[in-house]
Order: structure tokens, then C-alpha cells, then sequence
């Protein structure tokens, strides 16, 4: 029996786990979190013989008296990982409060930018976080930068040359710990880069900002290099509304905050990141707002439809299509229940329209449930996940495209900057889509969308029967969002309003 790590948990709280599970699959063999705390639950349920299989490697299971000593070494440890991570953050923290030159004092190569990549996700081929990546590694570099990238895992659509260090985690000390293997981390990259910044000092470090990492602000205070940090969202935030609540909540807000005072520039997509930073006491002056953005010769009306339509047998339907990673804030099971409220509110364009819903993710088993409870299951494509080179012609087969973000559940405003968002708009394709913070400040109704109000299914369904019965108006919002975006969004014009804001702050 093959399973996943959530399986284990779920049949180990049923009391099903036996001895025919032969296989565990994991993104990756090297960081297998809490591996012996799962390896000691499957052996006192009588499994002996299993390995780790990251569809790369196998991992045999480990004998008995060495899960033991793991856990034991970990529980007595924890106290003092902890504690390193905590002096060492107050060090950081204590430096920037008394040193504000961003000021390099060592010769320093001034077409040499460092980027890293410290996210603890593995084996990622799509979804908004690969397009944004891609999308600004590639940005720099086409605007003449030598960008050296240090990574933990190999990314999408970057190339792997020279200037592509790949530096992965190894979960040892500390993976039966929550947090402990994100915070180790910190030491092997600076272990890591320290071999290699004294022989080419890049001009500025440019980090996207992860869970409990603060390897951008050591590499400032150690030489005084201008730190631009990228931030998407408040990880302490995001763990407590969409996740199952945070340990060590003191620590990482510590860095959270440690990240944002240290940075010279603070690059956010959208105003509400940049208001919720102010209200947490960080400079106007270093927050930059700018929205994600898109290659309009990879999302391009021209690629070919040809084959994915002839895959799902297309021909001569509307196809309204989503593309994304199936998180919460996507507004799927909204989505999925406004396609049902579609066909039982117009029968009669259950033979016309066809869903093409593209990716995967958390969401996907109750939206599944939701389309094959229904009588419409065979008017839905569920593609799974794709590469992120494929998603072009994915997208060139629909004829209107779904973006219906929902609120965040605590009330705050809604901070993301959906790169399908911009994607939909190069393809010059109609979009129907929530009037949300950003989305409604990006699109206009009725001219470059159709919105509508979010978590509204009704109101979605009667905008997808709307948009699907009139192809002017389908020609027309297309026409629209492709112009737009070419005017205000791709990953070009992105990238120079950084350097722009760097130039800025360095000649003041």
C-alpha cells in the first residue's frame, strides 16, 4: 500500500495502519519533518518494512534503537537550538538599531545582484509563487544584471548555470521539532554563501522572504550590503487563519519584524501589505508597491489551443477555465458551487459551456466532492497538476477565465496579487472575477472584466451566463486586459520600478 505522511496520521488516529504499507510518499527524502515520530508510529502499528519515496530517491526506514535516539537527542536539544536562534536574532535586531548606513564599505561588483530563495518547498512545477520567481529572476537579468541565485530547491523556468547555487535543506538535528528545520537552515546558507560573497561582493541582496529565515539580514550586517526584502503576506498571520496555528509564534514574529526593519527597500504587491506594514510601525519611505506581473510572449494569445482541446474533446464549447494551486483565499469551493448553481439556473447551457479547471492543491478533495455529488460531473475537467510550461496552452483553450478570490476569514483586507490575475489578462481573454482590494483596483468593470462580489454564487453564476452568451463582449474585455496589461504589467516593468527605487534611496 502506498500512502502519503497525512494518510499515516488519519489511519493511525482510525486504527487501520498495518503492515502493508510499503511505500511513503514525501516531496522530498532529505527533509522529511517529524520522519522519526512518524517512523516509531508506524512501527508500533506493525510496520517494519517501508521506505520514503520522493518519486527521485527511496529512504529505507531507520531500525528502532536509532528513531529512539533521534527523538531523545531532539527533546533534550530543543531548549538550547531554541535558544541560539533567539540570541542571534536579538543580536541582528540590536545591530540595525544602531547602524543605519546601507553603505557598502568593501569593493563590491556593481552588475552583481544575490538572490535568494529560502522557501522550504520542494518539487514545485506550478502555481503563482513559480511564475513570480521566474518572473523576477529572469526580469533582472533581461535588464543586463548578473543575478547569482542561491535556492533550496531548483526552480521552474530559471536557468541552472554558474550563477545557479543550489543549496538544500537537510532535516538532522531538530526534524522532530516544529520549526527547528527552517531555523537550521539559516546556518547552512550562510555557511553556505560566506565561501563565495568575499570573492564577488553583489551590489545588493534581494531576498523573497520566508517562514523563520533571516540569512538577507545577516549578509547585511556582515558586510554592510543594501538589502531589498520581498514580502508577500505575514507568515505568523498566515499559519494562525489558514494553517494549524504557529509554535515558537514569539520568535518568528521577532524575525518577521527583524526581515522589515533591516530592509532598506520593502517590495509588497499590493497597498494592503503596505498598510498593514505601517500599522505595524514600518517606514513609508521603504515600502514599495508593486503588483506581479506577467511575460506576455509566454502568455500570449497565439499559443496554440490545438491539442489540449482536442485532449477534453472542446471543440465547439465555451470554456470558462481557473488555473491556480486550490489554496482557501482562491474562492474554489465558492467556484464549484456557483457551477452547479449555473446549470440548475440555465439548463440549457449545460450542452454549451464546459469547466476546464487546471492545478491542485488543499481545496481540491471538497471541490471534487461538491462537482461529483452533482449531475453535472461530466461538464467539469479536473486536469490535476501541470507544469508551468504547459499552463499557456491550457489557458489559450478557454474562452473565459475565473478568478474568484474570497476575503480573509479574520476580516483583514485582502493582501495577494494573483499572478493568474495577469496571466488571464496577457492571454486577451475575458475575465470574470472578484472586486476585491487589488483585483478591483487592477480591473475595471466591464471593461478590462466582468466582477462581481466575493463568496457571491449566485452572483458568479449569472456573470459566467452573461459573459458566455455575448462574444462581443467576451472580444471586447480580452482586447481591453491585453492592452492593459501590456501598458502597466509584465515582469519587465516590475523589475525597473525596483531598480529605480534602489538608484533612488542610494544617491539620497
Amino acid at each position: 500500500m502506498n500512502i502519503s505522511r497525512q494518510d499515516i496520521l488519519k489511519l493511525f488516529r482510525q486504527k487501520k495502519l498495518d503492515s502493508r504499507i510499503h511505500q511513503i510518499f514525501v516531496d522530498n527524502t532529505r527533509t522529511i519533518h517529524y520522519q522519526d515520530i512518524f517512523e516509531f508510529i508506524l512501527c508500533i502499528s506493525g510496520c517494519h518494512r517501508f521506505h520514503w519515496n520522493d518519486k527521485t530517491n527511496l529512504l529505507s526506514k531507520q531500525p528502532l534503537f536509532i528513531i529512539f535516539f533521534n527523538l531523545l537527542k531532539d527533546i533534550v536539544l530543543w531548549p538550547f537550538i531554541y535558544l541560539f536562534h533567539v540570541i542571534k536574532v536579538a543580536i541582528l535586531a540590536n545591530y540595525f538599531k544602531r547602524n543605519k548606513s546601507i553603505k557598502t564599505k568593501r569593493p563590491y561588483d556593481k552588475n552583481l545582484l544575490l538572490f535568494l530563495r529560502t522557501d522550504h518547498w520542494f518539487n514545485v512545477i506550478s502555481g503563482g509563487s513559480v511564475g513570480h520567481l521566474s518572473g523576477v529572476i529572469n526580469g533582472f537579468r533581461s535588464l543586463g544584471i548578473r543575478v547569482q541565485v542561491t535556492s533550496s530547491d531548483y526552480l521552474v523556468g530559471v536557468e541552472k548555470n554558474s550563477n545557479f547555487d543550489l543549496c538544500r535543506p537537510h532535516y538532522k538535528l531538530g526534524r522532530n521539532l516544529p520549526v527547528m528545520p527552517e531555523l537550521n537552515y539559516n546556518n547552512l546558507v550562510i555557511n553556505d554563501i560566506k565561501k563565495k560573497i568575499k570573492h564577488k561582493m553583489p551590489f545588493v541582496i534581494y531576498q523573497r522572504y520566508s517562514f523563520a529565515n533571516y540569512v538577507g539580514v545577516y549578509f547585511k550586517a556582515k558586510f554592510n550590503i543594501p538589502y531589498i526584502c520581498e514580502y508577500n503576506g505575514s507568515f505568523v498571520w498566515m499559519k494562525k487563519n489558514w494553517g494549524n496555528g504557529i509554535f515558537h509564534e514569539s520568535l518568528i514574529t521577532d524575525i518577521e519584524l527583524l526581515n522589515l526593519n533591516a530592509a532598506d527597500i520593502i517590495v509588497v504587491v499590493s497597498q494592503a501589505s503596505k498598510d498593514e506594514l505601517l500599522a505595524r510601525g514600518i517606514k513609508e519611505e521603504k515600502i514599495l508597491v508593486n503588483p506581479n506581473g506577467v511575460n506576455p510572449n509566454k502568455y500570449s494569445p497565439e499559443i496554440s489551443a490545438k491539442p489540449v482541446i482536442e485532449k477534453y474533446d472542446l471543440s465547439h464549447k465555451i470554456v470558462v477555465g481557473f488555473i491556480g494551486t486550490f489554496e482557501k483565499w482562491h474562492g474554489v469551493v465558492e467556484m464549484a458551487r456557483s457551477i452547479i448553481y449555473l446549470y440548475q439556473s440555465f439548463p440549457e447551457l449545460s450542452n454549451k459551456i464546459r469547466f476546464l479547471l487546471i492545478g491542485d492543491g488543499i481545496m481540491m478533495p471538497e471541490v471534487q466532492s461538491i462537482i461529483d455529488k452533482s449531475l453535472y460531473r461530466n461538464n467539469v475537467i479536473f486536469t490535476g497538476n501541470i507544469p508551468q510550461n504547459e499552463g499557456p496552452s491550457y489557458l489559450s483553450a478557454c474562452d473565459i477565465f475565473l478568478s474568484p478570490h474570497v476575503k480573509n476569514p479574520d476580516g483583514t483586507k485582502f493582501f495577494g496579487s494573483p499572478t493568474k490575475l495577469f496571466e488571464y489578462m496577457s492571454m486577451k481573454k475575458a475575465i470574470i472575477a472578484s472586486n476585491l482590494e487589488q483585483i478591483g483596483d487592477v480591473l475595471e468593470h466591464k471593461k478590462t472584466a466582468y466582477l462581481v462580489q466575493p463568496g457571491d454564487i449566485k452572483a458568479l453564476s449569472n456573470a459566467i451566463a452573461i459573459v458566455a452568451t455575448n462574444k462581443e463582449l467576451r472580444t471586447q474585455l480580452g482586447e481591453n486586459a491585453r492592452k492593459k496589461v501590456l501598458e502597466k504589467y509584465t515582469w519587465e516593468l516590475h523589475v525597473k520600478k525596483i531598480i529605480e527605487r534602489f538608484q533612488t534611496i542610494q544617491t539620497s
